[in-house]
């Protein structure tokens, strides 16, 4: 379909003693979207409803979801869960449990029996390892500074300070420079001990008289001394390092031993902590909708959309309750702000993203996804343009798409699949496998097209030294793709009835596009036109800048800018030819590289050496040219596609339909029987 689905506003009342299983069957279905009531209702009938608070059920909710969230947090930190891509490709087929519905207090009752058996001892054993880790830090800064003591060797006792004297101990850099900033205090001695060690090369230990203190701390203020912090020490360097060896050691064993339990536990219950926390997190979630409700004393109001196709489903769905009223409304398009629905097939749905990329389309805009799908896959392969780089990126997506079914993953291997069917048909086209990589250095001319086909003789076409049939081509393609654009824009004010905008900016383009080409390709000199035609086109582009005068009567000199605009944009198309020849230039660049390299055989053993070393060049400078040049590729053509394809019909800023449904990512429910 070209538009989003068609939409209707659904408007529940309910009894306040059903809502819970309302809400249970909305979300189950995953049918509606629940917005805020003030988006949907008028003034008048806001003004009638209260606003619903948020019910008590959410502070037991949200503090089971924290208590289990803090252990699925501590089991993470001390066992990471290593990702790849191949993680999320055996994810998107991984079964879920089938569960079945809880009420709230069963499943509260549930959690906190499933949280008393183990909860306190995890959260015990964390704190263990927590106490062992920052015990062994310590331990270790002790060991560091003593380390530095260890030419003294004397009992640390002898160091502390005395009734009549001190004695202070650090590193300095530059013992002639202590030595200097000492030698006028004559209570006081400097003794300098090498240690050994790049980073700290001598300890010093500074004595005297508790008169020469305050003139010594003087003394050693700023980079001359950094004294150690020897307090509550006993013995000597040596026999304090094996008392703290002895400590690590036990240190480390208690660690281990509280890291073993954990992932005992962790095995144990982690998977079943997984399933509870999503429930915990689907309940809360439809608590906290509460606050999208109105309510009169006895009555809630439920304000939404929902799909025109699911009608149906929905009125059968809410037909089992009793005390409920369902209204289902045209959307009012000048009060309303419906969400789209984008509706594709599955061979065009994988695009959605490229233009959600930009912005969602507007409810009663033309959905332009089948159109930059297209034009994308395209533009992508006719700049990269290679078939050895066409061949590497199927053989990926083929791969990929063998392995998940569905999901992004899925959605990047079908769009692989498109983008390097058309690089491998335009590098079989122009004959460039990795460049002229057969011609060169299999074939050993590279002027030696890569096929021949009777009757054929332009085939495989030089991009290289005659590029301008393919400058052309890019032009026309661009032509193209531009009038597409007009023609989307044409079809999006029928729909929306704004008929001067078809007139005046659709249907003058729609004129101007073909005729200025018709006229400019006669006037460089590509074609003579017919009389009649020249006359026609002429005429036809007067009138479209007439046309344009008239819609931009104010400042009419803007109607010259859609003219320049149309060439800019046009011009911009020779990406297409540019990108193209830069892959197959580079990718010559390389195969010239390894020519040279190539042996003459005269040396068997060298000649084995260069032949390895010209495919390890060949194929890391081929991996890089492929990165660089796909990566290009998407992003020119994504760029054709948001600024000249969507300036003339597509602007977005719409909202996404999403139904009133939760994520589950371990769980999905039983069915009703």
């Amino acid at each position: 379909m070209l538009f989003p689905r068609k939409m209707l506003k659904a408007n529940i009342i309910v009894h306040k003693s059903i809502l819970s299983g309302v809400l249970d069957s909305l979300e189950k279905t995953g049918i509606m979207q629940i917005d805020p009531l003030e988006t949907n209702l008028d003034e008048k009938t806001n003004n009638v409803l209260r606003s619903m608070d948020h019910p008590l059920e959410l502070k037991d909710l949200a503090e089971m979801e924290i208590r289990l969230e803090r252990l699925c947090d501590i089991f993470n930190c001390y066992f990471p869960e290593k990702t790849s891509m191949m993680d999320d490709i055996r994810s998107a087929s991984k079964p879920l449990k089938r569960i079945e519905p809880f009420e709230f207090h069963d499943l509260i009752s549930r959690t906190q029996r499933h949280l008393s058996v183990w909860e306190d001892k995890v959260l015990a054993l964390n704190q263990g390892y927590l106490e062992c880790t920052e015990e062994l830090k310590t331990l270790a800064e002790r060991k560091k500074q003593l380390e530095l003591l260890l030419p003294v060797d004397i009992s640390l006792d002898l160091l502390a300070e005395g009734p009549y004297t001190f004695v202070k101990v650090g590193t300095t850099p530059d013992p002639s420079h202590l030595y200097e900033s000492m030698k006028n205090i004559a209570l006081a001695i400097v003794k300098v001990y090498p240690t050994g060690l790049p980073d700290t090369p001598h300890v010093a230990v500074v004595a005297g008289l508790h008169e020469v203190m305050d003139e010594t701390v003087s003394a050693l203020r700023g980079k001359l001394f950094n004294e150690l912090q020897l307090r509550d020490n006993s013995g000597s360097p040596s026999q304090l390092i094996k008392e703290i060896e002895r400590s690590e050691l036990s240190a480390h064993a208690s660690r281990d031993e509280a890291l073993e339990e954990l992932k005992g536990i962790r095995n144990k219950y982690l998977k079943k902590t997984l399933i509870m926390l999503e429930l915990i997190s689907v309940e809360r979630m439809k608590f906290e909708m509460h606050s999208s409700f109105g309510k009169t004393e006895h009555t809630i109001v439920i304000s939404g959309w929902v799909e025109e196709r699911k009608r149906s489903a929905l009125e059968r769905m809410l037909s089992k309750y009793r005390e409920l009223f369902l209204d289902l409304q045209e959307p009012d398009l000048k009060k309303d702000n419906p969400p789209s629905s984008l509706a594709h097939s599955k061979y065009i749905r994988p695009f959605e993203s490229l233009v959600t990329a930009f912005s969602p389309p507007k409810y009663n805009d033309l959905d332009p996804t089948p159109f930059v799908g297209m034009l994308f896959i395209l533009f992508a392969g006719l700049m990269l343009g290679d078939a050895g780089y066409g061949a590497m990126i199927l053989i990926a997506s083929f791969w990929l798409g063998s392995k998940v079914k569905k999901g992004f993953m899925a959605d990047m291997a079908y769009m692989g699949k498109l983008f390097g069917s058309v690089t491998l048909l335009m590098g079989l086209f122009t004959g460039s496998v990795f460049g002229d990589l057969i011609p060169r250095l299999f074939y050993g001319d590279p002027l030696k097209p890569l096929y021949t086909i009777p009757g054929l003789d332009f085939l495989p076409y030089d991009a290289l030294r005659n590029p301008m049939p393919l400058f052309l081509f890019s032009l026309g393609v661009g032509m193209v793709a531009i009038y597409m654009s007009v023609i989307v824009s044409f079809v999006t004010h029928v729909k929306q009835g704004d008929y001067r905008k078809m007139l005046f900016e659709d249907i003058a383009l729609l004129m101007m596009i073909p005729s200025l080409s018709a006229l400019a390709a006669q006037l460089v000199g590509m074609t003579t036109l017919p009389d009649l035609i020249f006359h026609l086109s002429a005429a036809a582009l007067i009138s479209s800048i007439l046309l344009l005068v008239i819609a931009n009567k104010s400042m009419p000199l803007l109607a010259l800018f859609e003219i320049t605009g149309f060439i800019g944009d046009l011009l911009s198309f020779a990406r297409i030819l540019a990108l193209g020849l830069a892959t197959v230039a580079l990718a010559m660049t390389w195969n010239i590289m390894a020519e040279l390299l190539l042996p003459d055989w005269a040396n068997i053993g060298m000649g084995i050496i260069r032949i390895i070393l010209v495919i390890v060049l060949l194929i890391a400078l081929n991996l890089f040219n492929f990165a660089f040049q796909a990566l290009g590729a998407c992003i020119h053509s994504l760029r054709l596609q948001y600024i000249e394809f969507f300036n003339r019909c597509y602007t977005g800023g719409g909202r996404f339909f999403q139904p009133f449904k939760a994520v589950r990512m371990y769980t999905t429910l039983e069915k009703d029987e």
